[in-house]
């Protein structure tokens, strides 16, 4: 009888449970709905909920599941890789500031939150984009200068003057595959074509590089800046190049977030 009591009081000492004892019964992303209710809670903390001026927490959270769920497609979704997105998430709204890179894995499912699907491609076939690529497994599309599909693999970063006539080779920043070796980009002020396009810092404009805007200058989408932010206030078509986004009662980020 002793042995029993001392095990009756080791166990609830230790919080003994069957009640959660069951396999994936515990994982926080085990489905769409979980994860997105901890994108929720990763991104709504009291710096956030302050600043977009959010009735509460809840409502944050709320708002900003529904936000997630529209991101995140149900269909071949996993959770191999969700803990990382959730930590990138946390730490991109931890101060209430995001960076250029933290904006993409907060809008656009930037990396590390790009391996959540299992896509429907596998290794040589063909994509137009990630999402038809078994990300899980390191496939992303890769497609060449001019054309509008490619195939999954598992990228082969190729440097400057290297070939890139595998199908799987891709060329590294500031150049771009011709078919046989990567050239460099076309810098501002050159001519350029859908195959022979510019460099990540500018935007082919009628045959010609065209720099994409700094700090405060005008813009109407996030590719006219450089820094790939453009900051268009609630209600507005036209915005400013930023460097990042302070979070703020009148930022549009808000409205997903109270």
């Amino acid at each position: 009888m002793k042995a029993l009591s001392s095990i009756l009081l080791l166990c609830l000492a230790a919080g003994c449970s069957s009640a959660q004892s069951g396999p994936g019964s515990q994982d926080p992303y085990r489905d769409v709905g979980s994860f997105c209710e901890q994108w929720g809670k990763a991104a709504c903390n009291k710096t956030v909920v302050t600043n977009c001026s959010a009735a509460s927490a809840d409502k944050c959270i709320a708002a900003q599941k529904e936000y997630c769920l529209a991101l995140v497609s149900p269909s071949g979704y996993s959770s191999k890789f969700a803990k990382q997105c959730i930590q990138a998430v946390h730490d991109a709204y931890a101060d209430a500031k995001l960076t250029a890179s933290e904006y993409q894995v907060a809008t656009s499912l930037g990396a590390p939150c790009d391996q959540l699907e299992k896509g429907p491609g596998a290794e040589g076939d063909s994509c137009t984009d990630d999402s038809g690529c078994n990300t899980l497994d390191g496939l992303h599309c890769v497609i060449r200068a001019g054309d509008s599909s490619g195939a999954c693999y598992v990228p082969k970063v190729q440097d400057g003057g290297f070939p890139c006539d595998q199908p799987e080779q891709t060329c590294a920043t500031g150049f771009y595959c011709d078919g046989s070796n990567c050239l460099a980009r076309k810098a501002a002020g050159k001519a350029c074509t859908d195959t022979e396009p510019c460099v990540e810092t500018a935007l082919c404009v009628s045959g010609t590089c065209q720099a994409k805007g700094q700090t405060s200058d005008p813009c109407a989408d996030d590719s006219d800046c450089q820094s790939n932010i453009c900051a268009i206030a609630a209600g507005s078509v036209q915005g400013v190049c930023v460097d990042n986004i302070i979070l703020g009662a009148t930022e549009p980020l808000c409205t997903h977030l109270r």
